[in-house]
């Protein structure tokens, strides 16, 4: 989802976008910690070690930037290096991949500015990854877009563009990922692409969502307006959680249900109309002069034809009565000829 003008001057949009800086590897050839990663004959493994080293070690502002999220989104920045990569000829697994995974080890040990940050193995889907970063950052611009409008504290509004900012967002957001998600399972043992917080859950759209209104100059918001995302099966694994291909089919069952439900709307629409129609013309027929006319029209076109088929059974009976008087002047000719034997 693309994000607008004001997205990209947030905290969030402005660290995501340095974890990502054009950066020559070359540059940095003469790093100790990076030996092993220009011995690679992989550029790209060389580029993505040197974006790391960088990112581990330069300062991020803390307003509005928590620092366990700051790790998450630098875990979830190398998971999408090697997504990204992985059809130039590097695959996910390839055995390249561990300079870099070796490499975040020493920085963690070290004494960069993330050396907190510890790196986090998950074997999930990346399409997984990605839905759930979506909800954590969107809730991240959140909460900083509400403390922009009216402070840590009280319901005063400190700045009413920011706030009409604020309202924008959770609308634009509701909209996508009600749309983005069919159903929620029924059984809540998988949170990881549904749920990051009690504020921050695909379960409780209201309160992740909330409508806003800054009347008087007060803030407040409603957390009961939105319509929540339908509850769809629970396909639950062993594990305790769905797998890819079960919420795939509890979609697609969400798509049939709803298909069956639009073959009977069709239906019943069909019906409505076609008994509406009925009673309409029944209507004009019993009582309005159009039933009178067809009916004083049907009449004479009955007389029409019944005087038809006199004249067709007159001109019949002539032409019949026509061939009998010629039957019988034949016969009496032929009669007159016969030879009588005593």
């Amino acid at each position: 989802m693309g994000q607008d003008s004001y997205e990209d001057n947030l905290p969030l949009a402005k660290f995501f976008n340095r974890l990502n800086d054009n950066v020559d590897w070359r540059g940095y050839v003469h790093i100790t910690e990076l030996k092993e990663i220009m011995h690679s004959p992989n550029e790209i493994i060389k580029k993505v070690g040197t974006l790391l080293y960088k990112n581990f070690n330069r300062p991020y502002s803390v307003i509005g930037n928590p620092k366990e999220k700051r790790c998450s989104d630098l875990n979830y920045w190398l998971d999408s290096q090697k997504e990204f990569h992985k059809s130039d000829e590097l695959g996910t697994n390839s055995p390249l991949w561990n300079l870099i995974e070796n490499l975040w080890t020493n920085l963690q040990n070290g004494e960069s500015f993330m050396s907190y940050c510890i790196r986090k193995s998950d074997n999930r889907l990346f399409v997984e990854k990605k839905k759930r970063k979506e909800l954590e950052n969107y809730c991240e611009n959140r909460d900083y877009l509400k403390y922009l409008c009216r402070g840590s504290s009280g319901n005063n509004i400190r700045n009413y563009n920011i706030c009409q900012k604020l309202s924008y967002h959770t609308e634009k957001y509701y909209k996508y990922f009600f749309q983005d998600n069919i159903c929620t399972p029924d059984v809540v043992n998988d949170e990881y692409t549904l749920k990051i917080s009690e504020e921050c859950t695909l379960f409780d759209m209201s309160k992740t969502f909330p409508k806003y209104s800054f009347g008087n100059n007060q803030f407040s918001e409603d957390k009961n307006t939105r319509e929540e995302i339908r509850k769809c099966g629970g396909y639950i694994n062993s594990e305790g959680h769905s797998t890819q291909e079960e919420r795939v089919i509890q979609e697609e069952e969400a798509v049939s249900e709803a298909s069956i439900l639009t073959s009977r709307n069709v239906a019943i629409y069909t019906s409505v109309t076609f008994l509406g129609i009925f009673s309409i013309i029944f209507y004009l027929y019993k009582f309005t002069f159009l039933g009178s006319w067809l009916h004083n029209r049907k009449i004479k076109e009955n007389i029409t034809l019944n005087n038809g088929d006199v004249i067709e059974r007159d001109i019949l009976l002539d032409s019949t009565s026509n061939n009998v008087d010629d039957n019988l002047r034949s016969s009496e000719y032929y009669l007159s000829y016969q030879f009588v034997e005593n």
